[in-house]
Protein backbone atom coordinates (compact mmCIF):
# COMPACT_ATOMS: atom_id res chain seq x y z
CA UNK A 1 0.00 0.00 0.00
CA UNK A 2 2.83 2.41 0.74
CA UNK A 3 3.82 1.97 -3.00
CA UNK A 4 0.63 3.06 -4.05
CA UNK A 5 0.15 6.26 -1.97
CA UNK A 6 3.65 6.85 -3.01
CA UNK A 7 2.41 6.69 -6.77
CA UNK A 8 -0.42 8.98 -6.01
CA UNK A 9 0.20 12.37 -4.91
CA UNK A 10 -0.61 13.59 -1.60
CA UNK A 11 -3.43 16.05 -2.39
CA UNK A 12 -5.02 13.85 -4.80
CA UNK A 13 -5.53 11.06 -1.96
CA UNK A 14 -6.77 13.54 0.34
CA UNK A 15 -9.11 14.69 -2.23
CA UNK A 16 -10.23 11.29 -2.92
CA UNK A 17 -10.69 10.59 0.78
CA UNK A 18 -13.19 14.00 1.27
CA UNK A 19 -14.99 13.31 -1.83
CA UNK A 20 -16.14 9.64 -0.53
CA UNK A 21 -16.09 10.76 3.23
CA UNK A 22 -18.56 13.28 2.41
CA UNK A 23 -20.40 11.12 0.37
CA UNK A 24 -20.94 8.67 3.43
CA UNK A 25 -21.84 11.31 6.34
CA UNK A 26 -23.99 13.57 3.97
CA UNK A 27 -26.71 11.32 3.00
CA UNK A 28 -27.45 10.21 6.26
CA UNK A 29 -27.21 13.45 7.59
CA UNK A 30 -28.93 15.45 4.63
CA UNK A 31 -32.17 13.48 4.77
CA UNK A 32 -31.71 12.43 8.61
CA UNK A 33 -35.53 14.49 9.52
CA UNK A 34 -36.97 12.70 6.83
CA UNK A 35 -35.19 8.94 7.03
CA UNK A 36 -36.40 9.21 11.11
CA UNK A 37 -40.25 10.55 10.25
CA UNK A 38 -40.76 8.26 7.18
CA UNK A 39 -38.06 5.49 6.70
CA UNK A 40 -37.74 5.11 10.82
CA UNK A 41 -41.57 5.86 11.03
CA UNK A 42 -40.76 7.31 14.49
CA UNK A 43 -43.77 9.75 15.70
CA UNK A 44 -43.46 13.26 14.50
CA UNK A 45 -44.43 14.92 17.88
CA UNK A 46 -41.05 13.54 19.20
CA UNK A 47 -38.56 14.12 15.97
CA UNK A 48 -36.73 17.48 17.80
CA UNK A 49 -36.09 15.94 21.16
CA UNK A 50 -34.92 12.95 19.21
CA UNK A 51 -32.38 15.20 17.38
CA UNK A 52 -31.49 17.06 19.81
CA UNK A 53 -31.03 13.36 22.06
CA UNK A 54 -29.05 12.07 18.95
CA UNK A 55 -26.93 15.30 18.67
CA UNK A 56 -26.13 15.37 22.17
CA UNK A 57 -24.44 11.78 22.43
CA UNK A 58 -23.23 12.65 18.79
CA UNK A 59 -20.89 15.39 20.61
CA UNK A 60 -19.63 12.96 23.63
CA UNK A 61 -19.04 10.14 20.90
CA UNK A 62 -16.64 12.55 18.84
CA UNK A 63 -14.47 13.38 22.03
CA UNK A 64 -14.23 9.98 22.81
CA UNK A 65 -13.21 8.56 19.23
CA UNK A 66 -10.97 11.54 18.97
CA UNK A 67 -9.59 10.73 22.16
CA UNK A 68 -8.99 7.34 21.57
CA UNK A 69 -7.49 7.77 18.22
CA UNK A 70 -5.30 10.31 19.83
CA UNK A 71 -4.39 7.81 22.77
CA UNK A 72 -3.78 4.81 21.48
CA UNK A 73 -2.50 6.26 17.91
CA UNK A 74 -4.92 4.07 15.88
CA UNK A 75 -6.34 6.80 13.61
CA UNK A 76 -6.34 4.85 10.47
CA UNK A 77 -7.77 1.56 12.46
CA UNK A 78 -10.63 3.72 14.20
CA UNK A 79 -11.85 5.66 10.55
CA UNK A 80 -12.33 2.17 8.81
CA UNK A 81 -14.75 0.59 11.49
CA UNK A 82 -16.77 4.28 11.73
CA UNK A 83 -16.83 4.01 8.09
CA UNK A 84 -17.96 0.42 7.36
CA UNK A 85 -20.34 0.86 10.78
CA UNK A 86 -21.96 3.67 8.68
CA UNK A 87 -22.91 1.58 6.52
CA UNK A 88 -23.82 -1.35 8.55
CA UNK A 89 -26.50 0.08 10.98
CA UNK A 90 -28.93 1.39 8.09
CA UNK A 91 -29.25 -2.08 6.75
CA UNK A 92 -30.73 -3.15 10.54
CA UNK A 93 -33.77 -1.48 9.67
CA UNK A 94 -34.49 -4.14 7.11
CA UNK A 95 -34.45 -6.88 10.21
CA UNK A 96 -38.36 -4.97 11.26
CA UNK A 97 -39.58 -6.77 8.36
CA UNK A 98 -39.17 -10.00 9.38
CA UNK A 99 -40.83 -9.05 13.18
CA UNK A 100 -43.50 -6.21 12.74
CA UNK A 101 -45.97 -5.70 9.59
CA UNK A 102 -47.77 -2.16 10.24
CA UNK A 103 -51.00 -2.12 9.31
CA UNK A 104 -51.39 -1.39 5.85
CA UNK A 105 -48.25 -3.58 4.73
CA UNK A 106 -44.80 -1.87 4.06
CA UNK A 107 -45.33 -0.60 0.89
CA UNK A 108 -47.63 1.97 2.29
CA UNK A 109 -45.92 2.83 5.78
CA UNK A 110 -45.24 6.32 6.77
CA UNK A 111 -44.85 8.57 9.23
CA UNK A 112 -49.03 9.59 8.36
CA UNK A 113 -49.42 6.39 10.13
CA UNK A 114 -48.31 7.43 13.61
CA UNK A 115 -47.49 11.11 13.08
CA UNK A 116 -50.56 12.26 14.51
CA UNK A 117 -50.88 9.84 17.59
CA UNK A 118 -49.55 9.69 20.81
CA UNK A 119 -47.54 6.73 22.25
CA UNK A 120 -50.05 5.94 24.45
CA UNK A 121 -52.39 5.43 21.96
CA UNK A 122 -50.02 2.61 20.47
CA UNK A 123 -49.67 -0.91 20.59
CA UNK A 124 -46.64 -2.39 22.50
CA UNK A 125 -44.94 -3.75 19.06
CA UNK A 126 -46.18 -0.45 17.55
CA UNK A 127 -43.70 1.43 20.19
CA UNK A 128 -40.77 -0.74 19.99
CA UNK A 129 -40.81 -1.37 16.11
CA UNK A 130 -41.78 2.33 15.23
CA UNK A 131 -40.01 4.68 18.07
CA UNK A 132 -37.59 2.77 20.27
CA UNK A 133 -35.88 0.23 17.77
CA UNK A 134 -35.33 2.96 15.05
CA UNK A 135 -34.30 5.94 17.54
CA UNK A 136 -31.69 2.89 19.18
CA UNK A 137 -30.51 2.67 15.54
CA UNK A 138 -30.42 6.44 15.18
CA UNK A 139 -28.33 6.81 18.29
CA UNK A 140 -26.30 4.40 17.45
CA UNK A 141 -25.47 5.54 13.93
CA UNK A 142 -24.82 8.51 15.09
CA UNK A 143 -22.11 7.88 17.80
CA UNK A 144 -20.06 6.41 14.22
CA UNK A 145 -21.32 8.93 11.82
CA UNK A 146 -20.22 12.08 13.91
CA UNK A 147 -16.11 11.21 14.01
CA UNK A 148 -15.32 10.89 10.68
CA UNK A 149 -15.29 14.63 9.51
CA UNK A 150 -12.69 15.57 12.51
CA UNK A 151 -10.42 12.54 12.36
CA UNK A 152 -9.97 13.53 8.29
CA UNK A 153 -9.29 16.79 9.10
CA UNK A 154 -6.47 15.73 11.67
CA UNK A 155 -5.02 13.08 8.91
CA UNK A 156 -5.34 15.27 6.06
CA UNK A 157 -3.16 18.25 8.05
CA UNK A 158 -0.96 15.63 9.14
CA UNK A 159 -0.49 14.45 5.22
CA UNK A 160 -0.66 17.93 3.43
CA UNK A 161 2.19 19.29 6.08
CA UNK A 162 4.50 16.50 6.26
CA UNK A 163 4.73 15.86 2.20
CA UNK A 164 6.34 19.19 1.87
CA UNK A 165 2.77 21.31 1.90
CA UNK A 166 1.23 24.12 4.19
CA UNK A 167 -1.98 23.73 6.23
CA UNK A 168 -3.21 26.52 4.05
CA UNK A 169 -3.94 24.23 1.22
CA UNK A 170 -6.12 22.38 3.05
CA UNK A 171 -9.40 24.47 1.79
CA UNK A 172 -8.82 22.94 -1.85
CA UNK A 173 -8.62 19.00 -0.01
CA UNK A 174 -11.97 19.93 1.74
CA UNK A 175 -13.68 21.61 -0.90
CA UNK A 176 -14.10 17.90 -2.39
CA UNK A 177 -15.85 16.93 0.48
CA UNK A 178 -18.80 19.74 -0.26
CA UNK A 179 -18.79 18.65 -3.92
CA UNK A 180 -19.95 15.41 -2.65
CA UNK A 181 -22.49 17.55 -0.64
CA UNK A 182 -23.79 19.09 -4.07
CA UNK A 183 -24.20 15.33 -5.48
CA UNK A 184 -26.18 14.28 -2.64
CA UNK A 185 -28.28 17.13 -2.82
CA UNK A 186 -28.65 16.75 -6.22
CA UNK A 187 -30.20 13.01 -6.10
CA UNK A 188 -32.16 14.40 -3.73
CA UNK A 189 -33.71 17.18 -5.78
CA UNK A 190 -34.01 14.49 -8.65
CA UNK A 191 -36.66 12.74 -6.69
CA UNK A 192 -34.66 10.00 -5.31
CA UNK A 193 -35.47 10.47 -2.25
CA UNK A 194 -38.48 13.06 -2.99
CA UNK A 195 -41.43 10.94 -2.12
CA UNK A 196 -40.86 9.50 1.69
CA UNK A 197 -42.49 6.07 2.74
CA UNK A 198 -40.79 3.15 4.00
CA UNK A 199 -40.12 1.53 0.46
CA UNK A 200 -38.84 4.86 -0.82
CA UNK A 201 -36.95 5.00 2.41
CA UNK A 202 -34.79 1.58 1.50
CA UNK A 203 -33.25 3.27 -1.72
CA UNK A 204 -30.43 4.75 0.12
CA UNK A 205 -29.75 1.70 2.50
CA UNK A 206 -27.49 -0.34 -0.11
CA UNK A 207 -25.82 2.35 -1.79
CA UNK A 208 -24.86 3.86 1.49
CA UNK A 209 -23.23 0.47 2.12
CA UNK A 210 -21.05 0.32 -0.66
CA UNK A 211 -19.88 3.71 -0.21
CA UNK A 212 -18.72 3.19 3.60
CA UNK A 213 -17.20 0.07 2.31
CA UNK A 214 -15.81 1.86 -0.40
CA UNK A 215 -14.53 4.73 1.79
CA UNK A 216 -13.46 1.96 4.47
CA UNK A 217 -10.98 0.43 1.48
CA UNK A 218 -9.79 4.00 0.20
CA UNK A 219 -8.76 4.97 4.37
CA UNK A 220 -6.82 1.29 3.90
CA UNK A 221 -4.81 2.36 0.83
CA UNK A 222 -3.95 5.81 1.48
CA UNK A 223 -3.43 6.54 5.16
CA UNK A 224 -0.11 6.10 6.63
CA UNK A 225 0.67 3.25 8.69
CA UNK A 226 1.04 4.03 12.39
CA UNK A 227 4.78 3.35 12.03
CA UNK A 228 4.51 5.99 9.08
CA UNK A 229 2.64 8.22 11.02
CA UNK A 230 5.02 8.48 13.75
CA UNK A 231 7.33 9.59 11.17
CA UNK A 232 5.21 12.16 10.09
CA UNK A 233 4.70 13.61 13.36
CA UNK A 234 8.50 13.73 13.59
CA UNK A 235 8.45 15.66 10.57
CA UNK A 236 5.50 17.92 11.58
CA UNK A 237 7.01 19.25 14.80
CA UNK A 238 10.21 19.80 13.06
CA UNK A 239 8.66 21.93 10.45
CA UNK A 240 6.72 24.02 13.16
CA UNK A 241 9.83 24.16 14.78
CA UNK A 242 11.43 25.66 11.95
CA UNK A 243 9.25 28.56 11.47
CA UNK A 244 9.02 29.13 14.74
CA UNK A 245 12.85 30.02 14.60
CA UNK A 246 12.16 32.05 11.04
CA UNK A 247 8.84 34.17 12.15
CA UNK A 248 9.40 34.48 16.29
CA UNK A 249 6.87 37.59 16.00
CA UNK A 250 4.05 35.79 14.02
CA UNK A 251 4.26 32.39 16.48
CA UNK A 252 0.67 32.88 18.39
CA UNK A 253 0.50 31.07 21.86
CA UNK A 254 -1.50 28.39 20.11
CA UNK A 255 1.51 27.44 18.02
CA UNK A 256 3.72 26.49 20.83
CA UNK A 257 2.01 23.31 21.49
CA UNK A 258 4.92 22.11 23.83
CA UNK A 259 3.97 23.74 26.42
CA UNK A 260 0.32 22.96 26.82
CA UNK A 261 -1.08 19.73 29.29
CA UNK A 262 -4.95 19.82 27.95
CA UNK A 263 -7.05 21.97 25.51
CA UNK A 264 -9.29 22.44 28.41
CA UNK A 265 -6.68 24.57 29.67
CA UNK A 266 -6.38 26.48 26.73
CA UNK A 267 -8.69 29.99 27.37
CA UNK A 268 -8.27 31.02 23.92
CA UNK A 269 -9.35 27.55 22.35
CA UNK A 270 -12.27 27.95 24.82
CA UNK A 271 -13.69 31.15 24.22
CA UNK A 272 -12.99 30.28 20.33
CA UNK A 273 -15.48 27.13 20.74
CA UNK A 274 -18.08 29.77 22.46
CA UNK A 275 -18.25 31.35 19.75
CA UNK A 276 -18.47 28.85 17.50
CA UNK A 277 -21.54 27.46 19.19
CA UNK A 278 -23.37 30.94 19.20
CA UNK A 279 -22.50 30.69 15.42
CA UNK A 280 -23.42 27.21 14.61
CA UNK A 281 -27.03 27.36 16.74
CA UNK A 282 -27.59 30.59 14.13
CA UNK A 283 -26.93 28.26 11.31
CA UNK A 284 -28.58 25.45 12.88
CA UNK A 285 -32.07 27.06 13.39
CA UNK A 286 -32.25 28.71 10.20
CA UNK A 287 -30.49 25.66 8.11
CA UNK A 288 -34.20 23.42 10.02
CA UNK A 289 -36.57 26.08 9.04
CA UNK A 290 -35.41 27.15 5.57
CA UNK A 291 -36.87 24.60 3.98
CA UNK A 292 -40.31 24.65 5.63
CA UNK A 293 -40.48 28.59 5.13
CA UNK A 294 -39.20 28.87 1.38
CA UNK A 295 -41.75 26.44 0.69
CA UNK A 296 -44.68 25.62 2.76
CA UNK A 297 -44.54 30.15 4.06
CA UNK A 298 -43.56 31.96 1.03
CA UNK A 299 -44.31 29.22 -1.47
CA UNK A 300 -41.57 28.46 -3.40
CA UNK A 301 -40.92 25.03 -5.25
CA UNK A 302 -38.45 22.53 -4.24
CA UNK A 303 -36.78 22.76 -7.37
CA UNK A 304 -36.29 26.84 -6.64
CA UNK A 305 -35.10 26.36 -3.00
CA UNK A 306 -32.60 23.56 -3.61
CA UNK A 307 -31.33 25.87 -6.36
CA UNK A 308 -30.44 28.20 -3.26
CA UNK A 309 -28.47 25.61 -2.09
CA UNK A 310 -26.66 25.60 -4.67
CA UNK A 311 -25.72 29.16 -4.45
CA UNK A 312 -24.72 28.74 -0.96
CA UNK A 313 -22.34 25.76 -1.62
CA UNK A 314 -20.52 27.41 -4.61
CA UNK A 315 -19.46 30.36 -2.75
CA UNK A 316 -18.04 27.76 0.01
CA UNK A 317 -16.36 25.73 -2.49
CA UNK A 318 -14.85 28.73 -4.11
CA UNK A 319 -13.77 29.99 -0.46
CA UNK A 320 -12.32 26.37 -0.35
CA UNK A 321 -10.66 26.36 -3.53
CA UNK A 322 -8.82 29.71 -2.94
CA UNK A 323 -8.56 28.72 0.54
CA UNK A 324 -4.45 29.44 0.83
CA UNK A 325 -5.06 32.65 -0.47
CA UNK A 326 -7.65 33.90 1.70
CA UNK A 327 -5.33 32.23 4.86
CA UNK A 328 -2.51 34.10 3.79
CA UNK A 329 -4.61 37.30 2.79
CA UNK A 330 -6.80 37.42 6.15
CA UNK A 331 -6.10 36.77 9.87
CA UNK A 332 -7.76 33.87 11.37
CA UNK A 333 -9.16 36.56 13.68
CA UNK A 334 -10.76 38.47 11.26
CA UNK A 335 -11.79 35.37 8.86
CA UNK A 336 -14.13 35.13 11.99
CA UNK A 337 -15.46 38.32 11.79
CA UNK A 338 -15.99 38.73 8.82
CA UNK A 339 -17.77 34.80 9.04
CA UNK A 340 -20.13 36.18 11.52
CA UNK A 341 -20.78 39.19 9.76
CA UNK A 342 -22.16 37.04 6.87
CA UNK A 343 -24.38 34.77 8.56
CA UNK A 344 -25.74 37.79 10.68
CA UNK A 345 -26.53 39.94 7.29
CA UNK A 346 -27.89 36.61 5.41
CA UNK A 347 -30.57 36.54 8.82
CA UNK A 348 -31.67 39.74 8.33
CA UNK A 349 -32.68 39.29 5.16
CA UNK A 350 -34.63 36.99 5.68
CA UNK A 351 -35.91 39.07 8.59
CA UNK A 352 -36.65 42.23 6.59
CA UNK A 353 -37.85 40.92 3.52
CA UNK A 354 -41.45 42.21 2.83
CA UNK A 355 -42.62 38.74 2.03
CA UNK A 356 -46.66 37.66 1.44
CA UNK A 357 -48.23 34.78 3.66
CA UNK A 358 -48.91 31.80 1.79
CA UNK A 359 -48.80 29.70 4.65
CA UNK A 360 -50.22 26.04 4.30
CA UNK A 361 -48.23 23.86 6.36
CA UNK A 362 -50.08 20.90 4.60
CA UNK A 363 -47.74 21.60 1.44
CA UNK A 364 -49.92 23.28 -0.57
CA UNK A 365 -48.12 26.78 -0.38
CA UNK A 366 -47.56 28.62 -3.62
CA UNK A 367 -45.45 31.41 -4.06
CA UNK A 368 -47.29 35.09 -5.43
CA UNK A 369 -46.19 37.68 -8.21
CA UNK A 370 -44.49 39.65 -5.15
CA UNK A 371 -42.88 36.65 -3.44
CA UNK A 372 -41.52 34.91 -6.99
CA UNK A 373 -40.00 38.50 -7.82
CA UNK A 374 -37.75 38.30 -3.97
CA UNK A 375 -36.36 35.13 -5.48
CA UNK A 376 -32.78 37.06 -6.05
CA UNK A 377 -32.73 37.88 -2.59
CA UNK A 378 -33.16 35.11 -0.93
CA UNK A 379 -30.24 33.31 -3.70
CA UNK A 380 -28.39 36.04 -2.20
CA UNK A 381 -28.71 35.20 1.63
CA UNK A 382 -27.44 31.73 0.63
CA UNK A 383 -24.49 32.39 -0.91
CA UNK A 384 -23.48 34.76 2.23
CA UNK A 385 -24.29 31.45 4.21
CA UNK A 386 -21.75 29.88 1.93
CA UNK A 387 -19.29 32.78 2.62
CA UNK A 388 -20.09 32.56 6.42
CA UNK A 389 -19.35 28.33 6.73
CA UNK A 390 -16.44 28.91 4.21
CA UNK A 391 -14.84 31.68 6.43
CA UNK A 392 -15.29 30.35 9.82
CA UNK A 393 -14.44 26.15 8.94
CA UNK A 394 -11.46 27.45 7.07
CA UNK A 395 -10.24 29.60 10.51
CA UNK A 396 -11.65 27.15 12.96
CA UNK A 397 -9.61 23.78 11.66
CA UNK A 398 -6.53 26.16 11.35
CA UNK A 399 -7.33 27.40 15.19
CA UNK A 400 -7.88 23.75 16.76
CA UNK A 401 -4.83 22.32 14.78
CA UNK A 402 -3.12 25.38 16.39
CA UNK A 403 -4.44 25.18 19.73
CA UNK A 404 -4.21 21.46 20.25
CA UNK A 405 -0.91 19.89 23.00
CA UNK A 406 0.68 17.57 21.27
CA UNK A 407 -1.02 14.59 21.27
CA UNK A 408 -4.10 16.15 20.97
CA UNK A 409 -4.70 17.02 17.80
CA UNK A 410 -7.69 14.92 16.77
CA UNK A 411 -9.32 15.61 19.78
CA UNK A 412 -9.50 19.43 19.14
CA UNK A 413 -10.41 18.72 15.78
CA UNK A 414 -13.70 17.02 17.39
CA UNK A 415 -14.33 19.50 20.22
CA UNK A 416 -14.38 22.29 17.18
CA UNK A 417 -16.72 19.93 14.34
CA UNK A 418 -18.83 18.45 18.13
CA UNK A 419 -19.37 21.81 19.37
CA UNK A 420 -20.13 23.37 16.07
CA UNK A 421 -22.75 20.53 14.57
CA UNK A 422 -23.73 18.28 17.48
CA UNK A 423 -24.12 20.93 20.37
CA UNK A 424 -25.40 23.67 18.94
CA UNK A 425 -27.34 21.15 16.30
CA UNK A 426 -29.02 19.76 19.30
CA UNK A 427 -30.25 22.80 21.09
CA UNK A 428 -31.21 24.36 17.24
CA UNK A 429 -33.58 21.59 16.66
CA UNK A 430 -35.58 22.60 19.98
CA UNK A 431 -35.38 25.95 18.85
CA UNK A 432 -36.10 25.50 15.44
CA UNK A 433 -39.51 23.53 16.66
CA UNK A 434 -40.14 26.36 19.04
CA UNK A 435 -39.86 29.20 15.98
CA UNK A 436 -42.68 27.18 14.24
CA UNK A 437 -44.86 27.46 16.53
CA UNK A 438 -47.80 30.59 16.39
CA UNK A 439 -48.23 32.42 13.28
CA UNK A 440 -47.35 35.28 11.96
CA UNK A 441 -50.13 36.01 8.83
CA UNK A 442 -48.89 40.03 8.02
CA UNK A 443 -45.27 39.02 9.16
CA UNK A 444 -44.47 35.65 8.64
CA UNK A 445 -40.50 36.72 8.86
CA UNK A 446 -40.94 37.87 12.10
CA UNK A 447 -40.08 34.37 13.20
CA UNK A 448 -36.03 34.98 12.68
CA UNK A 449 -36.36 38.16 14.93
CA UNK A 450 -34.24 36.72 17.81
CA UNK A 451 -32.56 34.53 15.39
CA UNK A 452 -30.97 37.83 14.18
CA UNK A 453 -29.97 39.21 17.43
CA UNK A 454 -28.57 36.29 18.50
CA UNK A 455 -26.20 36.86 15.30
CA UNK A 456 -25.80 40.74 15.65
CA UNK A 457 -24.59 40.46 19.68
CA UNK A 458 -22.06 37.45 18.13
CA UNK A 459 -19.83 39.99 16.26
CA UNK A 460 -18.71 42.57 19.34
CA UNK A 461 -19.04 39.34 21.44
CA UNK A 462 -15.64 38.21 18.97
CA UNK A 463 -14.65 41.68 18.46
CA UNK A 464 -14.41 42.64 22.28
CA UNK A 465 -13.07 38.93 23.53
CA UNK A 466 -10.67 37.88 20.81
CA UNK A 467 -9.37 41.59 20.70
CA UNK A 468 -8.50 41.54 24.49
CA UNK A 469 -6.80 38.03 24.28
CA UNK A 470 -4.85 39.11 21.43
CA UNK A 471 -4.93 35.51 20.64
CA UNK A 472 -5.59 35.02 16.79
Amino acid sequence: MKAIRERVGSLTRTKFLYFFMGTVYFAFHKFRKNIMENFGLMNTRNTAISIMLINFIGLVAVYGWTRLSDKFQRHKEIMIATSMMNGLIPVLFLVREYFYTPEGGWENASSSNFGKRKMSEMTSAEVWWTQVFPGALFILHSIFNVPMQPLLDDQALKIIISNGYKKEDYGRQRSFSTMSYLVVTLLGAAGLFREWNYTSGKKIVWPLLFFAFLYAFLIYVFVPSNAEQQAMLGKLEEKEEQERAKNPKEATPEMDRTNKKSIFLNVGFLIFLSAVFLNGIVRGVMSYYHGTYMTKVVGYTSIETVLGDFYGVGMEMILFIYGRVVLQTISLYWLMIFGQIAIAVRTAMYTFTPVENTEDFEGGAKATEKNQGLLWVFYLAEMLKGLSFGLIHLSGVSIAKDSAAKGQEAQAQGLYNGVFANLAGGISAVLFESTTEGSYPDHPNMRFWWVLALAVVTIPYLLIIYRARKKI
